[in-house]
């Protein structure tokens, strides 16, 4: 799967749903979680990110995606949860990511 045109910056929690033919996934995960992701990289190129190195900091990606393959998906298996926790699940994220315990 391919989670595209995240923008951390404009949101303080996502809602990933995939529908397999046997099973539905829900993952539930804050911006800061989004944005922090080993696997998050840049949408686009532009004149600002053409010219960044190696190096940039994650933090400054405007738009973003991840790729959610067999080899990464159970790097977000913290974030799973099913349709009836949804409510609980978006609050707790909230709440991690705002710092309110």
């Amino acid at each position: 799967m391919n989670f595209q045109q995240l923008k951390p910056t404009c949101c303080d929690v996502f809602l990933w749903i995939a529908a397999y033919r046997d099973a539905i996934k829900y993952w539930v995960i804050n911006t800061h979680a989004v944005q922090t992701h080993r696997d998050f990289t840049p949408q686009h190129r532009n004149e600002t990110t053409a010219e960044r190195g190696k190096d940039y900091r994650k933090e400054d990606i405007f738009e973003g995606q991840i790729m959610m393959t067999e080899k990464n998906i159970h790097t977000f298996n913290q974030f799973l949860t099913t349709g009836k926790k949804l409510k609980q699940a978006i609050i707790a994220q909230y709440k991690i990511l705002s710092g309110v315990k």
